[in-house]
């Protein structure tokens, strides 16, 4: 899934606090959520709601998860 843009139902904050190498986004909350086929996703992001559907860019993955980033529907 790597390089794909995934839709992802946001469960809310992480539980643990999990970075991508190099990434600097440290201002924002880090969040949890899934794909449409059950995958967690991990990704930073401000002002999101539980509950929501975002698009999530997806960047690295892990043996148990992926991590990934936000897209606003301008940047798709």
């Amino acid at each position: 899934l790597i390089g794909t843009v995934q839709p992802v139902l946001v469960e809310g904050k992480s539980l643990k606090n999990r970075h991508a190498e190099g990434d600097n986004n440290s201002h924002a909350a880090q969040m949890t959520g899934r794909t449409e086929s059950g995958k967690i996703v991990h990704f930073y992001a401000d002002n999101i709601a539980q509950g929501q559907i975002v698009d999530i860019y997806i960047e690295q993955a892990y043996p148990h998860s992926l991590w990934g980033s936000i897209r606003k529907k301008s940047e798709l």
